[in-house]
């Protein structure tokens, strides 16, 4: 059973975890947060080392997985994205996959 994110991840931890899926560098959170980019970098770290340890997560793309199913990110438009997405041909739902 997963703990609620509260007690996973301390606020700061989560507002990096939120940064970092924005696509911000550790650069660019130091600026944001007043923070050097190598303590950044530290939290990113120990983030992970936090997550695989309390929730199987694994990875930079793992703990951006995991925020957003516990909700603690949100994709900014993601409803109207695909809204009105309609492929051309049949080849874009098959994607790489070869067909029979």
């Amino acid at each position: 059973m997963t703990k609620p994110v509260k007690t996973v991840l301390t606020q700061r931890q989560e507002q990096i975890v939120i940064l970092l899926c924005d696509g911000k560098t550790c650069n660019e959170i130091g600026q944001l947060l007043n923070l050097s980019p190598h303590t950044v970098s530290n939290h990113e770290f120990y983030i992970k080392v936090k997550l695989e340890a309390t929730q199987g997560v694994k990875g930079r793309t793992g703990m951006m997985c995991w925020a957003i199913a516990t909700g603690l990110y949100r994709i900014p438009n993601a409803s109207r994205m695909y809204r009105n997405y309609k492929p051309d041909t049949d080849d874009e739902y098959l994607g790489a996959y070869e067909r029979p």
